[in-house]
């Protein structure tokens, strides 16, 4: 199984980790991200805002980080492989 997840925290400083689904394959969670790139939802202040899995695409492709949005969503680690133990899917150290 392969959850995705992303870090949606808009501002400049911190990690508000947002878990988007759980996908029976890598390709169907790679395909769910290509056909769902944007998503509206409701910060911890109770404001409206929206996440784009693709915001930084360009700058990837510019930087020949990335080439193709597969590659892009692989280098941003929206995808964890789940085989059932424990995941850190993320981590925040100061």
């Amino acid at each position: 199984m392969y959850i995705v997840s992303a870090n949606t925290y808009s501002g400049s400083y911190g990690l508000e980790l947002t878990l988007f689904g759980i996908f029976n394959s890598k390709e169907e969670a790679v395909k769910w991200i290509i056909d769902h790139p944007k998503h509206k939802q409701k910060d911890m202040y109770g404001d409206e805002e929206e996440f784009d899995f693709f915001k930084y695409f360009e700058r990837y492709m510019e930087l020949g980080i990335a080439n193709t949005k597969e590659e892009f969503i692989e280098k941003c680690k929206f995808i964890t492989e789940f085989a059932g133990e424990p995941v850190c899917l993320d981590s925040y150290i100061e």
